[in-house]
């Protein structure tokens, strides 16, 4: 009697990890590579339950010296912290029997890619939701099913008149993007003041927008002259324009079209938080056997979100300002 040999003595497990692991990989390189939330807030990594920051405002700083005399000692506002709760997230990805058996590795591919879609999708809303939610105190449930209360140190809401991070135009708050406004912005954030009344200037250099208003944004960040009266245009150059799809997520019914807003990039890491105790990672089962089916895990755990500082201003775009002509800089008749 011939003996019949069971395939399962032909299959590679350490082949065939490897090449989970790779599609994995290569994926979660190119997903996070085009996520726009976590280049815009500041990533850290710290294996603690909660993240905890202390912050204070100097008052009492460098002075003039006499001979013989005594340094003065720095002095802070009453230190605040405030911490924020990491959470664990994260799902099963189920490789069946038959998957294993006939080599569909191009389903396995789009298993594995689609999870971090997923869960890259959701993250990068979450993220968008910090500013769309930012002009009030109101508790929301995020992407991830977590009720998030959205208040920094000072309990107040990431755009607020005390930091002085609501954009306004001839005193009016919420104007349209324009020339003249991302003017009065910039001219917002140089007298800014600080809970001490010592100035403290912010220069703005990132303009922040959806993309229906980027053309716009181009336009007015790019031009070359006003065009009404040939003079320069006070704005070119003074932004990098950054495009995030999700600021056009809306807020529950309610249009987020016309939200724009600008900041300081390097000073947000600083105010905007984002903090891992685990990066994403897909766990294989400790062992894996070929006539069944496998389970690989994927999770991470972290934390995100704001402190009351003045390097975010935003704008709802209500208020109609005036928009001047721009002449677009023509690089071959200069």
């Amino acid at each position: 009697m011939t003996k019949v040999m069971s395939t399962s003595i032909y299959f590679d497990v350490t082949a065939h990890l490897k090449k989970i692991d790779e599609i994995y990989e290569e994926h979660m390189a190119d997903i996070l590579a085009d996520q726009i939330g976590l280049q815009i807030f500041g990533e850290k990594s710290k294996p603690t339950r909660n993240s905890t920051y202390l912050v204070g405002t100097w008052i009492t700083g460098v002075t003039l010296v006499n001979e013989n005399a005594e340094y003065p000692q720095a002095e802070w506002d009453p230190d605040v912290t405030v911490t924020m709760t990491k959470h664990k997230y994260g799902a099963n990805v189920i490789i069946t029997e038959e998957l294993k058996l006939y080599d569909e590795y191009d389903t396995i591919k789009d298993k594995i890619e689609s999870i971090v879609d997923d869960w890259m999708e959701k993250l990068d809303a979450c993220l968008a939701d910090v500013f769309l939610h930012g002009f009030a105190t109101t508790a929301y449930v995020d992407k991830m099913w977590l009720t998030v209360t959205p208040i920094g140190q000072e309990a107040r809401a990431l755009f607020n008149s005390t930091d002085g991070t609501l954009l306004a135009y001839n005193s009016n708050n919420n104007p349209s993007l324009s020339s003249v406004s991302l003017t009065e912005a910039r001219v917002m954030a140089a007298k800014h003041r600080d809970s001490n009344g010592e100035l403290r200037p912010v220069k703005l250099d990132t303009l922040l927008v959806w993309p229906a208003l980027q053309s716009k944004a181009e336009r007015l960040v790019n031009s070359d002259k006003l065009t009404n009266n040939n003079d320069i245009n006070p704005n070119k150059w003074k932004f990098k324009i950054v495009v995030w799809d999700r600021l056009a997520q809306g807020i529950g019914w309610n249009s987020t079209d016309a939200y724009r807003f600008v900041l300081n990039a390097a000073k947000a890491k600083k105010q905007l938080k984002f903090e891992w105790a685990r990066m994403p990672r897909l766990k294989a089962p400790k062992e894996i056997v070929f006539d069944s089916n496998d389970v690989h895990n994927f999770s991470m755990i972290y934390s995100y979100g704001f402190l009351n500082l003045p390097y975010v201003m935003w704008s709802q775009g209500t208020y109609a300002t005036v928009d001047e002509p721009l002449q677009v800089y023509d690089q071959a008749s200069a």
